[in-house]
């Protein structure tokens, strides 16, 4: 299908360009966790399942997550 073949193409213009991120964050869901494995796979980089990205989740939980992760 066309999501996977532009994750694959995603990862390959990352890696082409040595923008491999550290993590990929990803929704419980399924379609948006399936998204995030193939990038995972391309990317090899960690990946992370987050409650705060679902969509019954209040922005603040989203903005404190990503506090979280902040660099010092």
């Amino acid at each position: 299908p066309k999501g996977i073949r532009q994750c694959g193409w995603l990862s390959e213009q990352l890696l082409a360009m040595k923008k491999r991120p550290s993590v990929i964050l990803a929704s419980p869901y399924v379609r948006a966790l399936d998204t995030a494995r193939i990038l995972h796979r391309g990317l090899r980089c960690a990946l992370r399942v987050e409650d705060a990205l679902a969509a019954d989740r209040d922005t603040v939980d989203v903005f404190a997550l990503l506090r979280s992760l902040a660099l010092p």
